[in-house]
């Protein structure tokens, strides 16, 4: 795997996320697709960096209860009040 170990690589690391995240111009695109091509290590790293953000896009979505603050609000204050006491 590939390992990002100096301030040489940051650019790349602009360019996968960009990539990734679909922010590159279409020459850019087309540069950055011509250049995995000759780069396995960094082809594999962006084909896992493409499957990871489509893995957290497909995550459910965890809805808290509609309640929730107030309870918190209340759990807070009694929490402060028996900190106070003490």
């Amino acid at each position: 795997m590939y390992d990002i170990k100096s301030d040489t690589d940051y650019p790349l690391t602009f360019f996968l996320n960009d990539y990734v995240e679909g922010l590159l111009e279409n020459t850019e695109r087309s540069a950055f697709e011509e250049y995995l091509t000759t780069d396995n290590e960094i082809s594999s790293l962006t084909h896992k960096s493409k499957s990871g953000k489509q893995a957290l896009n497909n995550a459910y979505q965890v809805k808290a209860a509609d309640d929730f603050e107030e309870k918190l609000a209340r759990c807070i204050a009694e929490e402060k009040d028996q900190m106070q006491l003490n």
